[in-house]
């Protein structure tokens, strides 16, 4: 089985909520950033426990949630 990896750069994602996103939302999604890197990370280098990916699974499909409520707000 393949899994594919997608080579993205987080800088250029900061930049791109902050200069694309209203002031008021912007913390939410660079929250999400920051917690999706690590559950990236940690998926692939396959260094943390399980209920500690979980955890971090769980914060990252909430700040989603909390992201695409902004979105379909806006």
């Amino acid at each position: 089985m393949r899994v594919p990896v997608v080579q993205w750069s987080l800088g250029k994602l900061y930049r791109f909520v902050e200069h694309n996103i209203k002031p008021e939302y912007r913390e939410c999604f660079k929250e999400l950033l920051d917690s999706a890197y690590l559950l990236h990370r940690y998926f692939y280098e396959g260094d943390i426990g399980k209920a500690e990916f979980e955890r971090l699974w769980e914060k990252t499909i909430a700040l989603l949630e909390q992201a695409r409520k902004i979105i379909e707000g806006a």
